[in-house]
């Protein structure tokens, strides 16, 4: 029969066959998976009631839904009349083939007679007796799960002896004394089988052996196995027990039942795994990660079952358990993004089965290798959760440590120390700064006694500057420094007003006091400069002394002039707003991560300061309360204000990275301070200048009106033209897709561009397909990558999870990105304008060309289109929204206003209340480049889409990263809703 087709089957090699019949491994073409079809000899069903009789028991068989009862898919038959039976087909070998390459190791075997006796039991409690268990009947797959196979069709024999037609001699050696006698068989026949199976698996020899059927018929009828001990010396003595069990003769003292065998078994591999430990020995050292900010009810039941799920697994050491229980269990968790209590559960169940593909997939998800390099090397490294600063610390090791892995999407703090050097105390998201990025910063350590008390190195190199306003893109060079571990105390501060530094010039020298543009002499100033009781002092000290109980709290009331001046007292400085935020936020590309770890714990909406340091809101590099508790003040100019930041105890969280300037003269009782010192000498002019950040407010936007908008619609208006479509190659490694290369005519000029075409697999044409605008990067700077590698390498997890649920995206390659790169964001003045105003209308003609280009397609159903864009994808070509007719639904991820000044031909202001389609816009409340305020929450309210087809989510992140559960939550059933469900 191979090669042919049989109904919706296409028979392939034939993988075996005897007396109960023959089997090939054969392709569903419905669902495109392998099955094996039986087909069962002629002799067994050619009567009728034969027929009836196996039908009804294989479809109760097929209604067992048990891990290790084979599953049956179809009962149907041939047009010859053979009845066959279309069964999942599982890569592996039968049980007799192995027990054939000689016996098994006593856990192995025991693993496997548990995995048997939990399928019978089923089967049992269903009212359902195998009648024919056997080793060839017992499919062990290629990740060890067992599959009892065969359910019914002993039935089919109606056996009364063993010379009835079909048996063998292999059946007759398990079957129970009853059967032999032609009793009925039952579920202590079933037991009896399955003793003796065990019996085989542990010595290499069946228990009762001999060259015909009558010898070994009359062995089960009146001889006694011999013990299995005697054969193999290693077999433990409640083993022996529990087989000797199940092979008495009389059934009515033979064990009880496959759940009492199982139990016996269980009880043995426990035995021989050693004593049961605690919960608190069973947990893994990362339990502690487990945050109570996500125990929403559905997740503290997938915790709590993952607790006991890892007591289960180490407990019993039940391989089948964590496949079938734990491994979904880990999935589950991820869903709903508890990547440490995955992370948790995924290492108890690793050491179990530590080749399981799905287990390892998962662990991917959950966890984050990284490396953590010292100078010096040979470093103690201890870690512990950030979100719980109680918590004991753990050693990961000495350094150099290149691959420690940690659960993803936590924070850590890690200390690391080495005799003669001073300790350092970090954090990290994960990925993060310090962990899991490509290159991992080297962590140096100083000498003991380099570093003075309390204050912090920060390391150089270029970073980013996580502020409101600021490019997302930008980057400074700084040089090492220390910074103040907290703010200054007031009891720091009394030793400068106890030293005299209100009347000691020299810590005044060559500040000019600027007061609502005039110019005050040192009299002036220091007279504004005193205490409640008119003594030099700040703003709420009396005879000046700080409140009684408050000297460990910071020292607040102070203006900018003030800090200075102490600063110089202690040979330090005031911070630039580069380096106060270089310490204060983690510098890298999902700096949102530890921000969102560490905001819980700032003292934001409180009833006033806390003591410095007590708020466990720790920095990337040691520093405490960047995030609340004062306001501080930062050298760094803007007009005639200076900037003030991380925000002050009753303050909104958002203002730990919100830019904030104040008047210098500012003695506000929110205002406070720390200090730096320069490890090179002082910071170049550019780092020290002004920075006159004004990012834009669209709270007011108005757009133009509908007879400019028009005139701005028919410059940008699509014109199509002969699309020359080319497939330049279609790549397939991936298990999630196909993807397509594809090349259009630009339609000006000579000029091609290329659309990567993604087709997912989980589902069937014609697919609803997206189309995708990325985000800065590729814009930024130019970037060239192998085609075949462009979505992996450059999309983010909001693509990728778009077409692994079913969904086709495009990914065109927009003018100025990419090959295409031709560096216009960097452009000034009227050049910029001018080219901005072009590259809007390139996009619009990208777009509508690969609409066009989608419309071809038999295996896309284009009549409706969905936009997806990412940042900058989701703020700067939003015109796109209202000039492309043809798209029927938006997904903004990290969405907002552009902070750039755009043309008004291009400026998104005068397009989004000329937006009708549903969108879905989803944010970070702490996104430190689209602010919600100012740009993202406007954004949504000038939406002309109505009300009820427009919906704003904030996650509680900064400009990413993305809770990838509940993306998955929130936008799937969005896409069925307004672009239709998939195939």
């Amino acid at each position: 029969m191979e090669g042919q087709r049989l109904s919706h089957y296409e028979i392939g090699e034939r993988l075996g066959g005897g007396g109960m019949g023959v089997v090939y491994k054969a392709l569903d073409t419905k669902l495109n998976r392998h099955v094996a079809l039986k087909f069962l000899p002629p002799e067994l069903t050619r009567d009728d009631d034969a027929r009836q009789r196996f039908m009804q028991e294989a479809q109760a068989a097929s209604a067992l839904d048990h891990p290790n009862i084979c599953t049956i898919h179809e009962i149907d038959s041939a047009p010859d009349g053979k009845l066959f039976i279309a069964m999942a087909f599982y890569d592996g070998e039968t049980l007799k083939a192995r027990i054939s390459r000689g016996p098994l190791p006593v856990k192995a075997a025991l693993d496997l007679a548990i995995q048997i006796g939990q399928g019978l039991a089923k089967a049992h409690a269903n009212g359902i007796v195998h009648r024919d268990v056997k080793p060839a009947n017992l499919m062990v797959t290629s990740d060890g799960f067992l599959k009892i196979v065969d359910f019914g069709i002993a039935k089919l024999m109606d056996v009364t002896g063993p010379t009835q037609t079909g048996t063998t001699l292999g059946t007759v050696s398990y079957m129970s004394p009853e059967q032999v006698e032609g009793k009925p068989a039952d579920q202590k026949s079933d037991v009896w089988a399955l003793g003796a199976v065990l019996y085989e698996m542990l010595t290499g020899t069946r228990p009762f052996p001999g060259d015909s059927h009558w010898v070994v018929m009359a062995a089960i009828s009146n001889a006694e196995p011999e013990a299995p001990h005697s054969l193999r010396a290693e077999i433990p003595e409640d083993v022996e027990r529990a087989i000797m069990g199940a092979l008495v003769k009389d059934a009515a003292r033979r064990t009880g039942s496959a759940d009492e065998l199982v139990e016996e078994l269980e009880a043995c591999r426990l035995a021989m795994t050693g004593p049961t430990p605690t919960m608190a020995q069973a947990a893994s050292p990362w339990a502690v990660f487990r945050r109570p900010a996500v125990a929403v009810p559905l997740v503290a039941g997938v915790v709590a079952i993952g607790a006991v799920a890892v007591f289960a697994i180490d407990r019993g050491a039940d391989a089948r358990w964590a496949r079938e229980e734990g491994v979904p269990q880990m999935l589950a968790m991820l869903d709903q993004d508890d990547y440490a209590a995955a992370f948790d559960l995924g290492q108890q169940i690793e050491r179990r089965i530590p080749d399981d593909p799905i287990l390892a997939q998962g662990m991917e998800r959950a966890a984050v290798t990284g490396a953590i390099i010292t100078d010096p090397p040979g470093v103690a490294v201890y870690v512990r959760p950030y979100s719980d600063p109680a918590a004991e610390w753990r050693l990961l090791g000495q350094s150099p440590l290149e691959a420690v892995r940690l659960p993803r999407s936590v924070a850590v703090q890690l200390r690391v120390e080495a005799e003669g050097h001073e300790p350092r105390l970090l954090a990290s998201a994960v990925p993060g700064f310090y962990f899991g990025r490509a290159s991992s910063p080297v962590i140096t350590l100083s000498e003991a006694g380099s570093i003075p008390a309390d204050m912090v190195l920060v390391p150089g190199g270029s970073y980013g500057i996580r502020i409101t306003g600021f490019n997302s893109a930008a980057q400074i060079d700084l040089a090492p420094y220390l910074i103040d571990r907290h703010e200054v105390t007031n009891e720091a501060y009394k030793e400068f007003v106890d030293a005299g530094g209100y009347e000691t010039p020299e810590y005044w020298d060559g500040l000019e006091f600027v007061r609502d543009g005039r110019v005050l002499s040192w009299d002036q100033t220091m007279a504004g400069f005193v205490d409640t009781s008119g003594r030099p002092g700040p703003e709420g000290w009396e005879l000046g002394d700080y409140p009684a109980g408050q000297g460990d709290h910071p020292v607040r009331g102070v203006s900018w002039y003030e800090a200075v001046a102490y600063l110089r007292f202690r040979d330090k400085s005031l911070p630039t707003l580069y380096h106060w935020a270089r310490a204060a936020q983690e510098a890298h590309s999902i700096s949102g991560s530890l921000t969102s770890e560490m905001l819980p714990f700032a003292n934001f909406h409180g009833e006033g300061p806390m003591p410095v340091g007590s708020s466990g809101a720790m920095g990337p590099h040691g520093t405490l309360d960047t995030a609340g508790n004062v306001k501080e003040w930062c050298w760094t100019a803007s007009g005639d204000h200076r900037w003030l930041m991380g925000g002050a105890w009753d303050d909104d969280s958002r203002m730990h990275s919100v830019r904030f300037t104040s008047p210098p003269f500012d003695r506000s009782r929110r205002n406070g301070f720390r200090g730096v010192k320069y490890l090179e000498g002082q910071p170049r002019d550019s780092v020290m200048a002004p920075v006159e950040l004004q990012p834009r407010d669209y709270r007011n936007a108005v757009a133009v009106s509908d007879e400019v908008f028009e005139i701005y619609r028919s410059q940008m208006k699509y014109v199509p033209s002969p699309l020359d479509a080319r497939v330049e190659e279609v790549y397939d490694a991936s298990e999630d897709w196909t993807m397509e290369h594809v090349t259009l005519d630009a339609g000006s000029g000579d000029e091609r561009f290329s659309v990567y075409l993604y087709l997912p697999k989980s589902s069937q044409p014609p697919y609803r397909p997206l189309v995708y605008f990325t985000g800065l990067g590729p814009f930024q700077t130019r970037r060239t990558r192998p085609t075949r590698d462009i979505m992996v390498a450059a999309s983010s997890y909001v693509v990728t999870s778009i077409v692994r649920s079913g969904r086709a995206v495009a990914f065109p390659i927009w003018k100025g990105s990419y090959d295409r790169w031709d560096g216009f964001l960097s452009l000034a003045g009227e050049e910029y304008t001018r080219t901005f105003r072009a590259r809007m209308a390139d996009w619009v003609s990208e777009l509508g060309r690969t609409i066009d280009y989608l419309e071809t397609r038999d295996d896309i159903q284009s009549d409706r289109v969905g936009y997806v864009g990412t940042s900058f994808g989701s703020s700067t070509p939003l015109a796109l929204l209202s000039l492309e007719d043809r798209l029927s639904a938006a997904l903004l991820y990290l969405p907002g206003y552009t902070y750039r000044e755009l043309p008004p031909e291009a400026d998104a202001a005068n397009y989004v209340p000329r937006v009708t389609i549903p969108v879905l816009m989803i944010g970070g409340r702490y996104d430190y480049v689209l602010p919600v305020e100012t740009s993202a929450q406007p954004l949504f309210d000038q939406l002309g889409t109505p009300a009820e087809h427009k919906r704003y989510i904030l996650y509680d992140m900064g400009h990413g990263p993305l809770p990838r559960g509940q993306f998955l939550r929130d936008v799937l059933p969005w896409l069925d809703e307004y672009l239709g469900p998939v195939g």
